[in-house]
């Protein structure tokens, strides 16, 4: 562990121990604010660890070692997504319906519920991947298969359509494009 701390970024690692013993702790202080879990584990606390090991990894800049990660509040607790998993946002009256990409059945599934404005969420995902296509919706463009008409087809088996409204058409459309172009250069 000292070696860890020694590190050229050894102080932007983050490191979570969960500890039968309290005898065990006051060592893990020496290298650093670790995230310390004791057994037996609370699974709120080891929620809230790993929330603030997400946040800590969001401030230390992008990197595939670094996703995105948008957190939002259900009640009083703080939820964390990787922005990557997010297929699209829905907002019905203030209450918006989080998306996400289910891999184990290739198919999206309503992950979350919480209050917010469609603004206030888009404003904390990357625009170069989400964009609001609607009054009332958000999509990841790395899950849309096409652009039909006035709608997106997603990339899931039952080729989900989001609506695109007309006052959104003309920068979706550029947004879109624009996807595809950095699509075809990865």
């Amino acid at each position: 562990m000292q070696e860890l701390s020694q590190k050229q970024h050894g102080d932007n690692t983050n490191i979570i121990y969960i500890l039968s013993h309290d005898s065990h702790s006051a060592n893990l202080f020496q290298i650093g604010d670790p995230g310390l879990i004791k057994k037996p584990i609370d699974e709120k606390e080891l929620d809230d660890v790993f929330c603030k090991a997400l946040k800590q990894v969001k401030k230390h800049g992008l990197s595939p070692m670094n996703p995105i990660v948008f957190n939002f509040k259900t009640g009083n607790d703080v939820n964390c997504v990787k922005a990557d998993e997010i297929v699209y946002l829905k907002n019905s009256k203030r209450i918006i319906e989080l998306y996400v990409w289910d891999r184990t059945e290739s198919a999206i599934a309503l992950a979350n519920k919480f209050y917010s404005t469609v603004g206030d969420a888009l404003a904390r995902l990357p625009a170069r991947q989400f964009i609001r296509c609607e009054r009332s919706h958000i999509v990841n463009m790395d899950f849309v298969q096409l652009m039909v008409k006035n709608t997106f087809a997603l990339v899931d088996k039952n080729e989900t359509r989001i609506p695109i409204g007309r006052t959104f058409k003309t920068e979706v459309r550029i947004a879109y494009t624009m996807h595809l172009g950095l699509r075809r250069s990865y």
